[in-house]
């Protein structure tokens, strides 16, 4: 029993190393499924989390799934199963999903299920999530190790919620600083927005990973930031502008590079902003680059 302990105390260690190690919901989704699928043996599974607006769960993560079923089934938060793992907030085994008259004709899906186990993820003392493992004889011992992870699971979820909405709001905040610099020029007004717009998409198409594409993003929206150093009555003139006056406006890139320099989180963008106004063929601004 004392080996059993702690076997199971490594285990959950284990685990908690790989899923602590990413604030990316995604990734912590991956290693929660690969995790369970793994000790269960389960032949499927997916991870189900709770879209509060809508009270539905979708699945997003997901093994041994056909791609329709991924997109298109969805569980309601009040009814059959999941219904009952909401409401009792533990784990629901069920050996003969025939028999069972908690499992209605709505959850059948194109695959036959013979066995079924649900863990609930619990955030904040509500069902945010559920752990799906099917067609495997789950013993007590699994059951239970899964419930002690689904504890750690919940933890990191909310930890990578938690990430993103800071994110999100300090992207806001940075779009609000890009408008506000726009509003000095108004002839560029939405540009910055328009700019991020093309650039993730292209870069999607691309297949480029979401960290570039995030950086990207902050980029696209900050790289008309030191026009803030450039006089109103040049940014303004529309008369055409004279030599002066086009040296001055090739200073922003340089000013923004400047201002964003202090800030850790944007220090991959600097040769973005820096950059921005580079030709192909050299003869752009402000350090004549040429070619790729």
């Amino acid at each position: 029993e004392l080996k059993k302990s702690k076997d199971r105390l490594f285990i959950l260690y284990q685990i908690s190393r790989s899923i602590n190690s990413t604030l990316e919901l995604d990734n912590i989704l991956k290693v929660i499924l690969d995790f369970s699928v793994k000790i269960s043996g389960a032949n499927r599974g997916s991870v189900l989390l709770l879209d509060e607006k809508k009270n539905v769960f979708f699945i997003k993560a997901a093994y041994n799934l056909s791609e329709k079923i991924i997109r298109k089934v969805t569980f309601a938060k009040d009814e059959n199963t999941i219904g009952w793992v909401v409401k009792n907030k533990k784990p629901l085994y069920i050996k003969d999903l025939e028999k069972d008259k908690r499992f209605s004709k709505k959850e059948e899906t194109d695959y036959k299920l013979k066995q079924l186990l649900m863990v609930p993820i619990i955030i904040e003392g509500e069902v945010k999530g559920v752990i799906n493992l099917d067609n495997a004889s789950f013993t007590t011992d699994i059951i239970n190790l899964l419930e002690s992870f689904s504890e750690q699971a919940a933890v990191a979820i909310n930890n990578a919620r938690l990430y993103q909405k800071i994110q999100d709001s300090y992207f806001e905040i940075v779009k609000a600083l890009a408008q506000a610099i726009e509003a000095k020029d108004p002839y560029t007004h939405g540009h910055s927005v328009r700019v991020m717009e093309y650039a993730v998409l292209i870069a999607q198409k691309l297949g480029l990973p979401e960290e570039e594409i995030e950086s990207l993003k902050y980029a696209a929206i900050l790289h008309d930031i030191g026009k803030i150093g450039v006089r109103g009555i040049v940014l303004n003139n529309p008369n055409g502008l004279t030599d002066e006056e086009y040296d001055e406006i090739k200073k922003h890139p340089l000013i923004g590079e400047g201002i964003i320099q202090p800030i850790e989180l944007l220090q991959p963008i600097r040769p973005l902003i820096r950059h921005h106004h580079e030709w192909y063929n050299g003869k752009g601004y402000p350090d004549g680059l040429s070619g790729e």
